[in-house]
């Protein structure tokens, strides 16, 4: 049973890494923008999350059915019941190679999502530290904020397209993932 259960968990942290990446780049995003200190509640993990990024997760999770990735989930797992019959799952020593690569690669599509915009919030904290000393009685960090807060939904605005044309490729990347971690549990 414990087998059995470790590989619906295995499965279940492939999916959660794809939908944290859009999380993660969501949280990256906030910070960028000035909403850092705008949270939400989050139910499912007892915990507290950025706007941005519950707001890319929630995003991920409409597109994950939009497209039937829902399919691919649920016809890997069928798959995997032919590939390691119950009670002969074996663990291949890639296995945690194969999670930390999943990991790895959650944080470096995030920070690629999250980069036009972070580019932009650096050419705006420029343009403000060029105004301080153009200006130097003027209280930039205090004019700072809504000006950030309207580049960056502005950005927000232009890079969603790109967010999700990523967000329906790595989530059709799922089958590649799913077929790697069932030949690494037992094909």
């Amino acid at each position: 049973l414990v087998p059995e259960a470790l590989l619906g968990f295995a499965f279940g942290l492939v999916g959660r890494f794809l939908f944290a990446t859009f999380q993660f780049a969501g949280q990256i995003i906030g910070e960028q923008i000035g909403f850092h200190t705008a949270q939400m509640v989050d139910p499912t993990q007892t915990a507290q999350l950025p706007t941005v990024g519950q707001l890319l997760f929630i995003a991920s999770l409409l597109v994950f059915f939009a497209i039937d990735a829902h399919h691919v989930f649920f016809e890997a797992l069928a798959k995997s019941f032919d590939q390691t019959p119950p009670g002969s799952i074996r663990f291949a020593p890639g296995l945690a190679a194969f999670f930390v690569e999943q990991g790895a690669r959650m944080f470096v599509i995030a920070v690629q999502l999250s980069m036009p915009i972070m580019a932009v919030g650096f050419v705006v904290n420029v343009g403000m530290g060029l105004m301080t000393r153009a200006v130097p009685r003027m209280h930039v960090f205090v004019e700072s904020f809504p000006i950030r807060i309207l580049i960056g939904l502005f950005m927000l605005g232009i890079v969603i397209t790109i967010i999700v044309r990523a967000m329906v490729g790595l989530l059709g990347q799922m089958q590649n993932d799913m077929d790697g971690l069932s030949n690494l549990l037992g094909g």
